[in-house]
């Protein structure tokens, strides 16, 4: 898809740019959609189902007799462009009797088209990586060669074999695995394959599927796989290289070697290339093809990667990171990890390679050319790959967000074990930030928006150097980042005087539009004054005052583009010059105030004179979040949801319940998708004990706070407890909600109108369980008959049912709007006329220095405009 939002390179190329489908956090659970078992069955032994006979029947317990093939197909059950986060499996925990109650878990890298009808032992040997042994005893197990993760999990064997334990085991990872590998695969098979990813578990006395617990009655779920989707852009734009396709293609050799007998470059190796020598390469982390040494080894069998070479690099293509950011990449070979950063800045690598040399993976500032970081293998080795991660902690005192980076693949080294390769790349970029520093000495975009002429006072709001001459007796205060900051200027008279508390006209300095998101972040660093009283209802109705005063402000409001309205102000919280003050405004913050589709600027206002009459702005970090709404409940509020119907008999309301909560009675509720809470009804059980949750009471009803929903919006919830779907919309449209509850009643979430009030759809759990929370998602296939584009809608948990299974939980729930058809605009043609560039477009046009921004609306543009070709380089680009 491409955005609507669109760049121009003045007077040469017009660049479109994929806009990024970034998800808030969704956490869904999906139980295993095809499951097979194959036998290896001991010829001379008895063998009988193990659930619910006893083994006493069985001759030879300790046999691995059979493998259970569990698939999960996450194209089918995750939203498009998902990106997993996190992963667990888990099993119903069916106790045995024998001693051993490990069980196993292989996650394959085979074809998905197996049929559970019809998959034989012979067939999966053949292609689904199944094997057999008959020592010690006959068993059967994948091979592990062919996995892309191992897992295990202790089973309980304290009950009787094949009675309920009521709990699920988690399979942690095993065989030096980790779960970030468990993760990357799973990304993997949903970016580069069809989305079906075979799970094989296989251990002692399992020839049933009964022990993973598959087909379980009553609400008891199989093996179920519980994913975590991308937050508020914690992957953001996700680029992954396995060079296995077309995406090497972008890689570059930007250093290569003619020294004789060694390798030539650091290049594409294919594992189903024919031999070369003695030697053959190790497997690829994925796929067939990694990046190393070329060539391996020569064709007399001389090792040609361990010899001496010119120093090699291998470029990856530039990257913009955000924060939340995250990389990651899988070593091969030597540990070589010594690179001098400081030394390689100053003086460049080395011209050859040495026995002191270097191995490994390098950040690298594309603007600078400077490496910041540098990575290599903790130990050498040919048979295991080493995953190194660089997650959010450690790229945050490395980048700048929005600017570009390189990874480069660097061999300064030769000699024993002097050879590395490089596989699985993935490049999370993070939220889309933009960040003022105002260290390059101009105002980066901002526009001083009102100035003062007021003889002895400041005149404006604008940068403030450390290399600007001393003036007067007083030294401005240090920038938080040197070596500049915005403030009062002139900061003093030459003659010494104070200038900047003096009396002064309003000074307005004001950043450039803006997009941002309730689940954004502003954040921003103050010194000077302390003057916070800003009235935003006086100054939205009347305007912010002519002339400064000794009872007026200094700070910074944020403001809506659109209307022009203040909708909050921050300033320091005590006056001083010696220590910067951080303001954050957070998504707390920010969801009382932000709506979709607007957009905003940051406006530095200072209405004061007299004592600690000025103040200074650095550091200004806009992180526009994503277009979702969020509730996870897990602040221990409910997020701006009304209880709308209470009840005094039963559950008295829907409401938070919480891991931290006191325990009350015999029952404990269920664990949230996200700990610690969750919404459902309130008390969930009496003191005594009594099942206070499904007795009789008034209707309950929680709602959301309005949303609006366009035609491509998607809705997401998880639902836990009874299945209770029967909800009619006609009669409930015609006479509303039931005063009371009954056996027949309905439980789960509505669609509603906000404007009408009319409910649209209903949906509740498919089974009935409190064990496994249940994703509903709505696709905008299924919202767009339903809805207005624009509407204002809410979410309505409901609860009309009392009896058995008459109570329900919901958690995790994520709405994305949408966006409103043309709301990026439409750039109509690009012409050249008489020395002028002339751009025809709908919407508003902007414009910067460089493609990475800080954009400036171009107040009162209107189409046609022209600009002259022969000024400096400039981007334009159309938007809301």
């Amino acid at each position: 898809m491409l955005s609507s939002r669109l760049f121009l390179f003045l007077a040469t190329a017009l660049i479109l740019f994929p806009e990024d489908r970034v998800r808030a956090q969704l956490t869904i659970s999906q139980e295993a959609s095809r499951t097979a078992v194959v036998d290896a069955l001991c010829p001379t032994c008895l063998t009988v189902d193990l659930y619910p006979s006893p083994y006493a029947e069985q001759t030879l317990p300790i046999i691995q007799e059979a493998l259970s093939y569990v698939g999960f197909d996450l194209a089918a059950n995750l939203p498009e462009g998902a990106v997993i986060t996190s992963a667990a499996l888990d099993v119903f925990d069916l106790n045995t009797e024998v001693d051993d109650q490990s069980l196993f878990v292989a996650l394959m890298k085979v074809p998905s088209d197996w049929d559970p009808e019809t998959l034989t032992l012979e067939e999966a040997s053949k292609r689904y990586g199944a094997m057999t042994s008959t020592s010690p005893s006959i068993m059967v197990r994948p091979n592990t060669r062919r996995a892309a993760w191992q897992g295990e999990v202790l089973m309980d064997f304290e009950s009787a074999p094949g009675v309920s334990t009521a709990k699920r085991a988690v399979i942690q990872s095993a065989a030096g695995d980790s779960d970030q590998e468990l993760v990357d695969a799973l990304n993997l098979a949903l970016n580069e394959g069809d989305g079906f990813v075979t799970f094989v578990f296989y251990g002692k006395t399992l020839d049933d599927n009964a022990v993973v617990g598959i087909d379980f009655a009553d609400g008891e779920a199989g093996p179920t796989l519980t994913l975590q989707l991308a937050d508020q852009g914690d992957a953001g734009k996700t680029t992954h290289f396995d060079f296995d396709g077309e995406d090497a293609d972008s890689w570059q050799s930007t250093f290569s070697s003619s020294l004789e007998g060694g390798p030539e470059r650091l290049g594409l190796i294919n594992t189903l290339d024919a031999p070369v020598g003695n030697s053959v390469p190790p497997v690829p982390a994925t796929g067939n093809v990694f990046v190393g040494p070329v060539p391996f080894e020569a064709e007399d069998g001389t090792n040609t990667r361990d010899q001496a070479h010119q120093s090699l690099v291998y470029r990856s293509p530039a990257f913009t990171m955000g924060q939340n950011g995250r990389i990651s990449f899988a070593l091969i070979g030597g540990a070589k990890a010594n690179l001098d950063l400081e030394e390689i800045n100053a003086n460049g690598l080395p011209e050859n390679s040495s026995n002191a040399g270097a191995m490994g993976v390098a950040l690298r500032d594309v603007a600078t050319g400077a490496y910041l970081s540098f990575y290599g293998r903790s130990e050498d080795g040919s048979q295991a790959w080493e995953t190194i991660v660089l997650d959010a902690s450690s790229l945050g005192s490395l980048i700048e967000p929005g600017q570009s980076y390189t990874l480069d693949l660097i061999d300064t080294y030769h000699g024993g074990w002097g050879w590395i390769g490089l596989d699985n790349v993935v490049i999370a970029q993070g939220v889309p930030t933009t960040r003022f520093d105002f260290d390059d000495g101009t105002l980066q975009g901002w526009q001083v928006l009102r100035g003062s002429e007021v003889v002895g006072g400041p005149h404006q709001l604008g940068v403030i150097h450390l290399q600007d001459p001393v003036v007067g007796n007083s030294v401005p205060p240090t920038p938080l980042n040197p070596p500049a900051f915005v403030g009062p200027v002139p900061f003093e008279a030459e003659d010494g005087t104070n200038t900047r508390d003096q009396s002064h006209a309003t000074l307005v300095l004001r950043s450039p539009v803006f997009v941002l998101y309730p689940n954004g972040r502003v954040s921003f660093a103050l010194i000077g004054g302390a003057h916070s009283s800003m009235d935003l209802e006086a100054v939205n109705t009347e305007g912010l005052p002519e002339m400064s005063s000794s009872g007026g402000v200094i700070g910074v409001a944020l403001r809506q583009a659109s209307d022009g309205r203040y909708l909050t102000f921050s300033a320091r919280t005590e006056s001083g010059s010696q220590s910067w003050e951080t303001i954050i405004l957070d998504s707390d913050v920010l969801r009382e105030v932000v709506t979709f589709g607007e957009r905003y600027t940051l406006d530095f206002i200072d209405t004061h004179h007299g004592g600690w009459g000025w103040a200074g702005l650095d550091d200004v970090i806009v992180q526009e979040g994503t277009p979702v709404l969020h509730y996870d409940f897990d602040d221990g509020t409910l997020q701006g949801w009304i209880q709308e119907r209470v009840s005094e008999t039963g559950p008295q309301s829907l409401g938070l319940i919480s891991l931290n909560d006191p325990a009350v009675g015999d029952s404990v509720p269920p664990t949230p998708v996200s700990d610690p809470a969750f919404l459902g009804p309130v008390p969930f059980e009496d003191p005594s004990g009594t099942n206070t949750r499904d007795q009789a009471h008034a209707t309950l009803l929680l709602r959301s706070p309005p949303f609006p929903l366009y035609g491509d919006a998607e809705i997401s919830f998880s639902l836990i407890g009874g299945a209770h779907s029967q909800f009619d919309l006609e009669e409930v449209n015609a006479n509303g909600l039931p005063e009371l509850s009954s056996g027949s009643g309905a439980i789960g979430v509505a669609l509603r109108e906000a404007t009408s009030g009319q409910y649209l759809s209903f949906y509740g759990r498919s089974e009935s369980g409190s064990q496994s929370w249940e994703t509903i998602l709505l696709s905008s296939s299924e919202l767009a008959p339903l809805i207005n584009q624009g509407g204002l809608y809410t979410l309505d948990f409901i609860d009309t049912h009392s009896g058995g299974w008459g109570w329900g939980g919901v958690d995790d729930v994520v709405i994305r709007p949408g966006s409103a058809p043309n709301a990026g605009g439409v750039l109509t043609s690009i012409t050249s006329d008489g020395g002028q560039i002339v751009i025809e477009f709908s919407g508003q046009l902007e414009r910067a220095t460089g493609i990475q921004g800080p954009w400036e609306m171009i107040e009162g543009a209107t189409s046609p405009f022209a600009e002259d070709a022969s000024q400096r380089m400039q981007f334009y680009r159309v938007s809301p």
